[in-house]
């Protein structure tokens, strides 16, 4: 609304009744998000002797270079540079000394000398001034002294060093160009040393799997961080200023620790992915307007309800809040706001329905609510083949559901589904939607999945007037069996290189991406 009388105050103000129809035209046409911006914009390219210099905007008081609202006004993301690219492995295992005098002669100066069973650097790489790029992973080196004055270094691997305890003093100043560092699987305890800091340059910290139990008391002052990486530690919570100037930062990497509590992560206005599963929150945190953000995690917590501020992402795609504790009433009814969602894991928790919300997201195609207390699916369940992109997995097993409406058998679009461990009854309704599914995913050929356990499709009509029921091995179960469900943790395993669970559904062992 502030937009809109803005916009309507600037046209009042310009007084020119031929370039108001042009700038009304021009927002028809365009129908921004953001009005003012976009007449700002439209103006720069309007004809001044036309129509006099009333036409040119005013610059806005005490508006700078280098404001903080930049980030929210580009379009995308910039491709950052990696420093880490074309690493020089030094392959011979006899002389290494001779190896790396060579290399340094030819003129490389990044090196990738892992795995080689060292306890400390090769005496011609000690504090070598050309080295701009140095990977030591895996190996038995315990400590750092040896790089100190390496100026130029702008990428260290450490990894998988159990020696490595602490960044020496000074490490912060000494190396003031490092822009990204690896420390996953190091001997890192207690309080992750301020050295870090006190590196402005950083963009990448990655100390997963350490046994850090609070990360440096400045992190929050790093300005042009991208990616923080503290996974699989022993963090509890994180001060009020954590996140202050981090407005640059895309992923934010907290999952597996013992987090009970963190700030609002408003500052973040540049974070396109968010993981905080495998922790204790009791809540999810406060969010901000992310405009970037795609991804969010929040599965195998303590929470109970969801908060509002998650319906503020205009390009969300991904939830995840598995192995919680949430109602039908507390995941809130807000849904529809999110436009570009296309997929939601709940499995794990206390749904007793499939949520009316979800069915008409116009870009939904991946719903995964195993091991809910669900006890019905909708009569007009089909909704959710008659929007924009038609639903094509959908995943319910072990709940309560006992039978299946006709609508049932009208999703079209599915190409994997999973009902295992559901008491189906034997119904000619349940029977016939069932048997329209398993047509329906067959005729998807290998793309299709629809698996029962112990045959193909539900029994067959029988003599016997025995009651019975379909479900207790029918459909298809996702890897990890029953409970679990598939997706992004609760039960992915992260990759041991970089600690970043995968970001697919898995279901009865096939891996499939979104988007």
């Amino acid at each position: 609304m502030a937009d809109l009388d803005e916009s309507a105050a600037f046209l009042k103000e310009s007084n020119v009744p031929g370039l108001i129809n042009e700038m009304l035209l021009h927002l028809l046409a365009k129908r921004p998000d953001n009005p003012v911006a976009e007449l700002r914009s439209f103006l720069q390219t309007v004809d001044e002797s036309k129509y006099g210099a009333a036409v040119k905007p005013k610059e806005s008081e005490g508006a700078k270079e280098g404001d903080s609202k930049e980030v929210a006004d580009i379009d995308e993301l910039p491709e950052l540079d990696d420093p880490a690219e074309d690493l020089f492995e030094i392959e011979e295992e006899g002389d290494l000394p001779g190896a790396i005098d060579k290399a340094l002669a030819d003129g490389k100066t990044k090196f990738d000398i892992s795995k080689k069973g060292l306890v400390e650097l090769p005496h011609n790489l000690k504090n070598e001034p050309r080295v701009t790029a140095l990977s030591v992973e895996e190996n038995q080196i315990g400590g750092l002294e040896d790089i100190m004055t390496m100026s130029n270094l702008t990428y260290l691997n450490m990894s998988d060093n159990p020696k490595f305890k602490d960044l020496p003093e000074g490490f912060g100043t000494s190396l003031k160009n490092l822009v990204k560092i690896d420390a996953f699987k190091c001997s890192f305890v207690g309080e992750l040393s301020n050295e870090l800091s006190k590196m402005e340059n950083l963009t990448y910290i990655n100390f997963y799997n350490n046994g850090i139990l609070k990360p440096p008391a400045g992190i929050g002052k790093l300005k042009n961080l991208t990616e923080l990486n503290l996974s699989s530690n022993k963090i509890m919570a994180l001060k009020d200023d954590a996140f202050t100037d981090l407005q640059k930062l895309r992923r934010l990497a907290l999952f597996w620790n013992r987090v009970i509590k963190l700030p609002s992560l408003a500052p973040l206005t540049s974070l396109r992915e968010l993981q905080l599963n495998g922790n204790q929150l009791p809540e999810m945190p406060e969010l901000g307007v992310h405009k970037f953000l795609e991804e969010i995690n929040l599965s195998e917590n303590q929470m109970t309800t969801l908060h509002k501020s998650l319906f503020d992402q205009p390009n969300l795609q991904a939830f995840s809040a598995g192995k919680n504790k949430l109602t039908d009433a507390s995941i809130l009814n807000c849904w529809p706001l999110l436009t570009t969602i296309k997929k939601i894991q709940m499995p794990n928790n206390l749904l007793t329905c499939i949520p009316e919300c979800f069915l008409d997201l116009p870009h939904l195609i991946v719903l995964e609510l195993n091991s809910n207390q669900i006890t019905s699916i909708p009569d007009d369940i089909d909704r959710l083949e008659k929007k924009k992109e038609p639903l094509n997995h959908l995943f319910l097993v072990d709940n309560k559901i006992p039978s299946l409406p006709p609508a049932f058998g009208n999703l079209k679009g599915i190409k994997r589904i999973a009902l295992k461990g559901n008491p189906l009854d034997m119904s000619e309704t349940t029977r016939q939607a069932y048997e329209s599914l398993e047509a329906i995913v067959a005729a998807k050929g290998k793309d299709g999945k629809f698996i029962d356990d112990k045959r193909n499709g539900p029994p067959r009509k029988q003599v016997s007037n025995t009651p019975s029921t379909l479900g207790a091995g029918g459909g298809l179960a996702p890897a990890g069996g029953g409970g679990g469900g598939g997706g992004l943790a609760p039960g992915g395993s992260p990759s041991k290189r970089e600690g970043v669970p995968p970001s697919n559904v898995e279901a009865g062992g096939v891996s499939l991406k979104v988007g």
